[in-house]
């Protein structure tokens, strides 16, 4: 009688079946094993859920379950073995690590809740598929359902959160209580007429540069006036209504030095 080597198969089992993406797992390994292999690679379609990989005297299958017996809601299942025609007798190691290495890819991707493993002395096909997934444990057994908080601890809970929300700060507004608008209108009309403070300081790139501008036009019209202008506009940030205030103050002082009175006030301050 002729024993053929094991295959090494590894069940995943996820509690969401949305978790894992069995189409591009597929799509994933043709890609890879057309790289390696190229014209030695056969691929087949059993059914919609199970796809075989021949390659050599190796054979990898990939299934895909939903809705088990067992109460699992899906599981992957990866098997590495030699071909139904091989006649080896003695294992071949690099099954074993072959299957361990793609199911550690699909766990860094496609992280399952758990994973069972089996060796079986002949290689997998569609029908053992079957039979496999049937064998699995309950869903109880692989994904243990997680503890509730006893019926006795529930009052004693729901008291503690009672008290907690009682007592807690107000975390939920952090600004002060502000007086809303007595009405639509006059909403705006306050709006309008007290801007945000941060729009007050929203300056423009060209505004910035017409501050400039109108500090050193005032530095050619008085130079004094203007120096002093200039260093207080580069310590206190470019504020173009500040340059505009000078300059309308300079004129004005200039129109004043023009007229009689003017003339009177330099004449005594000369004195």
């Amino acid at each position: 009688m002729r024993h053929l080597a094991h295959s090494t198969i590894a069940q995943a089992i996820y509690a969401d079946p949305q978790n894992c993406s069995f189409v591009r797992v597929v799509s994933e390994l043709e890609v890879l094993l057309s790289r390696l292999q190229k014209s030695a690679l056969q691929v087949r379609w059993d059914c919609e859920d199970v796809v075989v990989f021949d390659t050599g005297r190796t054979r990898i299958v990939l299934a895909w379950s939903e809705d088990m017996i067992n109460g699992a809601p899906a599981c992957l299942l990866v098997s590495v073995g030699p071909v139904p025609s091989a006649q080896d007798t003695v294992d071949d190691p690099a099954h074993d690590a072959l299957c361990h290495r793609l199911v550690d890819r699909i766990q860094n991707c496609y992280a399952p809740d758990a994973v069972l493993w089996r060796h079986l002395p002949l290689p997998i096909t569609a029908d053992l598929v079957d039979v496999l997934t049937d064998a699995l444990p309950s869903i109880n057994d692989i994904l243990p359902a997680k503890p509730k908080p006893a019926p006795a601890q529930l009052p004693e809970l729901a008291a503690a959160v009672r008290m907690k929300v009682r007592f807690a700060p107000n975390q939920a507004n952090d600004a002060p209580p502000l007086p809303r608008p007595a009405a639509t209108e006059l909403h705006r009309v306050r709006t309008a007429l007290y801007p945000p403070a941060h729009a007050c300081h929203s300056e423009t790139v060209q505004m910035r540069l017409a501050a400039q501008a109108i500090n050193a036009t005032l530095i050619v019209v008085w130079m004094p006036l203007g120096v002093a202008a200039m260093t207080y506009s580069l310590m206190s940030g470019k504020d173009i209504g500040f340059s505009a205030r000078m300059v309308a103050m300079t004129g004005a002082l200039m129109a004043f030095s023009q007229s009689a009175l003017g003339q009177k006030v330099v004449e005594l301050a000369g004195a």
